[in-house]
């Protein structure tokens, strides 16, 4: 019931370090945007709107420091892949992680804080047992079963259904449990929806039913992975739901990388089931055809061998190191103990912070204790479209005038700035980053961010420009409509949050 696969686990650090790197490739376009002091939002404004924060990335602020932690960042990521040293690369990175998150917290959202949670718990798994170079080499012994079953194992279950159910939970608006429109108005959203989002949002019957599945499916599909019974098959049952939903959410809307991220961190569930009787018999058929081909590879079945010795020769070694008698028993004993209690609080925690956010029950955990949390990374609360999704909608035209009177999209660097509506609006918010950042714009909450963001457009633009064609003014407008009932749709509002001459 709470076991995990060795295999599933190596699955999972492999997912991990993909992520990360696939994190740091979404984030690298817009680095001196987010991340260095010429940026929106500069250390010193950081400080003084956020307070102390935890970020070696606040150690500099120039683009080539910003370079230099992304790119450690990144090495950091390939051997946790490769499962080189990988306790030590998987804290090293979850601290990384963490640093990066906190460095500009404009920019969080669902996918963020899924895999800075899933992450931490997962600093305490044995990621390395199996698919590793630690494994290869000899660094740790090959399990003698196929099923890890610790605390540390049963907090990721926990904690991965806790991001469902307590999702599940949460929608508790009309949209959801009266009205049944809650999926209609999510896809009326046009700065997130896809075409297929659009289409389906036609079927009314369709996305009835979806609004009535979609949060029994939260609150109950967690059950399939403790199955008494059957929990293999439970398991597999689970992994597809919850995978076919992330699809079905990704295909439908621009969520960036929650679907990914969601499915990624679902590996460790896979049973061993998964693998007899899927993966294996795939690899068994996959290393017939390949040996067809051994006569035409000579030179890399040569290197192969050589590379398989060396490994050999490192395992006789690391078994001479542990056929001794272990040093200090006691004390690794206590250590695995004190570990373990650790982790039980922090899961008690995790559980405890989440009942308290559904609406109507009382704080249970004392609010002097919620440095905890924040300190660790296990902040959650898994509000998706809850109580009921927004119905504020829109797209930003910032314009940027020229020094020859030229007028141009100051964001996307286009030629024209035009009011009409366009043809898709989530192209005009650039990436997931910058929806994420003007989005707490329009929210009421980032007027304080209106004067450096006009500051960074003006010098990002005039640093690539001559003078002659240098912007001297920015003009910050949302075009905000409503969506209501039956896919209707308010007129158009044009609300001008800021203007600025330079």
């Amino acid at each position: 019931m709470f076991g995990l696969d060795y295999r599933s686990l190596a699955l999972l650090r492999i997912g991990l370090g993909t992520l990360i790197l696939c994190n740091l490739y979404v984030s690298a376009g817009d680095l001196r945007a987010f991340y260095t002091d010429e940026g929106l939002l500069p250390r010193s404004l950081l400080l003084s709107n956020f307070g102390r924060v935890f970020s070696l990335h606040m150690a500099g602020g120039s683009m080539a420091f910003a370079i230099t932690i992304f790119a450690v960042q990144a090495v950091l990521a390939l051997l946790m892949i490769a499962g080189y040293r990988t306790r030590i690369v998987t804290i090293a990175s979850y601290v990384l992680l963490v640093s990066l998150q906190a460095r500009n917290p404009l920019l969080i959202f669902g996918a963020d804080i899924a895999l800075r949670i899933c992450f931490f718990w997962a600093m305490f798994l044995p990621l390395n047992r199996r698919f590793s170079l630690d494994a290869a080499v000899g660094r740790v012994s090959l399990p003698e079963t196929s099923t890890y079953f610790r605390i540390p194992g049963i907090a990721y279950l926990v904690q991965f259904a806790a991001i469902y159910l307590f999702s599940g939970l949460l929608k508790t608006g009309a949209a959801w449990k009266v009205d049944h429109t809650a999926v209609s108005y999510a896809l009326s959203l046009e700065i997130w929806r896809r075409p297929l989002g659009a289409w389906l949002n036609q079927f009314d019957s369709l996305t009835t039913w979806l609004t009535r599945m979609t949060p029994s499916a939260e609150i109950y599909g967690p059950l399939l992975l403790i199955l008494p019974v059957w929990s293999a098959w439970g398991r597999i049952l689970g992994f597809a739901l919850f995978a076919g939903l992330q699809i079905g959410f990704n295909a439908c809307m621009q969520m960036g990388l929650f679907g990914p991220v969601m499915i990624v961190v679902s590996f460790a569930l896979l049973p061993a089931e998964f693998w007899t009787y899927l993966v294996e018999p795939g690899g068994r058929r996959c290393a017939r055809m390949l040996a067809r081909f051994s006569n035409f590879v000579v030179w890399p079945k040569k290197f192969i061998d050589s590379v398989r010795n060396r490994m050999q020769q490192s395992r006789q070694v690391y078994g001479q190191l542990r056929s001794g008698r272990p040093a200090w028993p006691r004390l690794r004993l206590l250590a695995a103990g004190s570990r373990d209690i650790v982790v039980l609080f922090l899961m008690t925690c995790v559980v405890l912070w989440n009942i308290e956010g559904v609406p109507g029950n009382p704080r249970l955990v004392p609010g002097e204790y919620g440095w905890i949390a924040t300190t660790t990374g296990l902040d959650q609360y898994f509000d998706f479209f809850s109580p009921d999704p927004e119905t504020d909608d829109g797209w930003f035209v910032i314009d940027g005038e020229l020094a020859d009177g030229r007028h141009v999209n100051a964001l996307t660097g286009g030629s024209t700035v035009t009011f009409d509506r366009p043809a898709n609006f989530y192209d005009t918010y650039v990436n997931q980053r910058w929806s994420a950042f003007l989005i707490y714009l329009w929210t009421g909450n980032g007027s304080q961010y209106l004067d450096p963001f006009s500051r960074f457009l003006v010098h990002d633009w005039n640093r690539r420009h001559p003078v002659s064609e240098h912007m001297t003014s920015v003009e910050i407008t949302f075009m905000h409509e409503i969506i209501g009932p039956g896919h209707s749709r308010s007129p158009v509002v044009r609300e001008v949050y800021w203007t600025q001459k330079f």
